[in-house]
């Protein structure tokens, strides 16, 4: 039996989800109603060889969500792992990125715009990292469970 950190590798080195199946949600509608705060980043693992798509992975922090899913409590081994696909990127830009002392970067803060080629969606961390990403497509997203995976 896997554990549930196998389980994610594969699917990220892998890609073994079926994006297709997962309904695509635009960028601004997505964050109308789904924050990242406090979530745990994991990896952004970019298939440039096919796609040019990412995916964001992170524990989610389902406290400031709690409308969505039901909070599992303080532990964040015990959070969902969500994963957010996106479509059509042509560029990624990393900034303000430091050392942290072996500490796992949290996410501050998200957003995303509309512009003329897309949209433009940033990932902020607690210690000011900030990743950019230049996208035409929309976001996929699904949330798995420890437990379950």
């Amino acid at each position: 039996m896997k554990t549930t950190h196998q389980w994610l590798s594969d699917t990220l080195v892998n890609d073994s989800i079926d994006w297709q199946e997962i309904a695509p949600i635009d960028p601004l509608t997505l964050r109308s109603f789904v924050t990242l705060h406090d979530s745990s980043q994991i990896k952004v693992v970019i298939d440039s060889a096919w796609d040019g798509n990412i995916v964001i992975a992170v524990r989610w922090d389902t406290f400031w969500n709690k409308d969505i899913l039901d909070y599992p409590g303080d532990n964040s081994a015990d959070w969902p792992y969500l994963l957010i696909r996106i479509d059509g990127v042509s560029e990624i830009r990393i900034s303000d990125f430091m050392p942290i002392g072996g500490t796992q970067r949290a996410v501050s803060d998200s957003e995303s715009e509309k512009i003329d080629e897309g949209y433009r969606t940033r990932l902020m961390d607690v210690s000011g990292g900030k990743i950019d990403f230049l996208h035409s497509g929309p976001f996929r997203a699904a949330a798995f469970f420890p437990l379950i995976c």
